[in-house]
C-alpha cells in the first residue's frame, strides 16, 4: 500500500476513536448530540472498512482504541478537571481534532 494511503487510513481509525470517545462521553452527561457522533462515527467506521487491508486490521484497531482512549481523557479533563487553565487546553484540543477529522469527509467543517 501506498504511504499516503496508510496515513488515510490511519486518519480515518484515529476520528472513529475520537468520534467513539464523543459519544460515549455525551451518552455520559445526557447530551442529545450523542446520535451527532455516533452518526459520525459510523462513517469513519465505513471509510475504514472500505480501505483497511487483511494485514493492516490488528495495527488499524490499536490505532483506533488508542485514539478512542486519548480522546477520553482529554473529554474527562476538560469536563472533569479541577485546573481551569488544563480543562480548557483539553477542550481545545478536543476541538481540534475533530475539526481535522471533519475535514476529511464531505459536508464537513
Amino acid at each position: 500500500m501506498l504511504h499516503a494511503e496508510t496515513d488515510m487510513v490511519k486518519s480515518f481509525a484515529g476520528c472513529a476513536g475520537r468520534f467513539s470517545a464523543e459519544m460515549e462521553h455525551a451518552w455520559l452527561l445526557n447530551d442529545p448530540k450523542a446520535q451527532d457522533y455516533e452518526l459520525l462515527r459510523g462513517g469513519f467506521v465505513s471509510l475504514l472498512e472500505a480501505t483497511v487491508t487483511a494485514e493492516e486490521a490488528e495495527l488499524v484497531l490499536s490505532h483506533r482504541v488508542n485514539s478512542k482512549h486519548a480522546h477520553a481523557r482529554l473529554l474527562h479533563t476538560a469536563t472533569f478537571g479541577s485546573d481551569i487553565t488544563a480543562a480548557s487546553a483539553a477542550r481545545q484540543t478536543a476541538s481540534d481534532l475533530l475539526d481535522q477529522c471533519s475535514l476529511l469527509i464531505l459536508g464537513g467543517v
